[in-house]
């Protein structure tokens, strides 16, 4: 009786402990959700904005998405960012003037459908002043846009112009600004 009791208890601190095992690894430097790496560093990404910049007159319309840190927010009454903190900063042209259609952004000197013209990358950035410890330029890259119920899923590959490397992931909700 009392090793049937032990079995049944080992058992089920077996299941705690494998799913808090799973749970610390998404934690852990290379599970996070919501990141950018950039010269051999991990950073966080905490809260996604889209603005439409309106229509491009060729069946594509401008719109600019912007991850940051936790420590950069959004004013509303005031239109602008404040804080300092990291950012990914892209600017795509999609299809429709709802917002981003799912596919493949593919960087272009033109503002066409599916196309990136832009980007910035902000380390220790100040929003407001738009300095900090390193603001760099996007020369290439792609971004891949898909989108589940209110989420919305960026998984980008880039390079700055100085020739470094800029991949990550974003899934959340975008708050329209």
């Amino acid at each position: 009786m009392n090793k049937g009791r032990f079995l049944i208890a080992s058992l089920i601190a077996s299941v705690f402990l494998l799913n808090s095992c799973d749970k610390d690894d998404v934690r852990a430097g290379s599970g996070f959700t919501n990141y950018f790496q950039y010269d051999g560093q991990t950073y966080n990404l905490d809260k996604g904005f889209l603005g439409y910049y309106g229509d491009n007159e060729n069946g594509s319309y401008d719109f600019d998405v912007f991850l940051v840190s936790d420590s950069i927010n959004y004013s509303i009454p005031d239109e602008e960012f404040f804080g300092v903190g990291n950012a990914v900063i892209l600017d795509l042209n999609t299809s429709s003037a709802r917002g981003l259609d799912e596919g493949t952004y593919k960087f272009s000197n033109e503002r066409d459908t599916f196309s990136l013209v832009d980007g910035l990358v902000g380390i220790k950035v100040d929003a407001y002043t738009e300095e900090g410890e390193e603001l760099v330029e996007i020369a290439s890259g792609e971004v891949d846009v898909s989108i589940i119920g209110n989420n919305t899923t960026l998984d980008f590959d880039l390079t700055t112009t100085t020739n470094k490397r800029v991949r990550g992931k974003f899934i959340k909700e975008l708050t329209r600004i």
